[in-house]
């Protein structure tokens, strides 16, 4: 895993404090799910789902990327690479905001 995910947990971690019936976290990642897993509970990342696949296969070009996806699969919004703290703050809120009614789910 790249340096840029280890250094971004702490979003992830914040995220997955807040999600749970308003939202959905899927963590869709190249290495096998077990490995991805044990990542992931390592960095403090709770997630509900995991998937294994080439990231280029769902248009992702480099780590780490949040995609904001509606409760109809549509994506609404991206964020891509070490965010700054700002753009961290601005990402929570617009997913956290934005799922408050409306069901979906962050990839």
């Amino acid at each position: 895993m790249l340096s840029f995910c280890t250094e971004s947990a702490p979003i992830f971690q914040q995220l997955s404090q807040k999600s749970g019936k308003t939202f959905k976290i899927v963590a869709v990642l190249p290495e096998s799910v077990s490995a991805s897993h044990q990542y992931l509970e390592g960095h403090g990342a709770h997630v509900d789902q995991i998937k294994q696949m080439p990231l280029d296969k769902i248009g992702v070009t480099g780590t780490p990327s949040m995609l904001l996806i509606d409760s109809s699969g549509r994506v609404k919004q991206t964020w891509f690479g070490k965010l700054p703290a700002d753009e961290q703050a601005q990402a929570l809120t617009s997913i956290v905001g934005s799922h408050s009614s409306t069901g979906g789910g962050v990839l």
